[in-house]
């Protein structure tokens, strides 16, 4: 039996801060599920150019953990909202092809 895909959702509290980050595994990435930040990315200044997405958004990486991160401001000091548990190193693009901006 497959894998059902599941829609994560992150909003974001008063003033653009973010509960404990959550945490998923890999397979995330590969099982169909999408992450919507539409509402996190809302609570931002973005202006909802693709072109300036990665001053807001960036998927670093711990050891072999992915982490997601969003700055309320372009550039500013990003908040992890998410860690991909073994994901090891994700790209932009290919996070953003798995997600709901706006």
């Amino acid at each position: 039996m497959p894998a059902l895909a599941t829609t994560f959702i992150w909003s974001s509290a008063s003033g653009g801060d973010w509960t404990a980050p959550a945490n998923w595994s890999q397979t995330s990435l590969t099982n169909g599920d999408t992450f919507d930040l539409r509402s996190a990315l809302a609570a931002t200044t973005w202006d909802q150019q693709l072109s300036d997405l990665g001053n807001y958004l960036t998927i670093g990486t711990q050891g072999s953990n992915a982490l997601v991160q969003i700055s309320t401001v372009s550039g500013g000091t990003p908040i992890t909202v998410a860690i991909l548990n073994g994901a090891g190193s994700v790209s932009l693009n290919t996070f953003i092809s798995h997600a709901l901006l706006t």
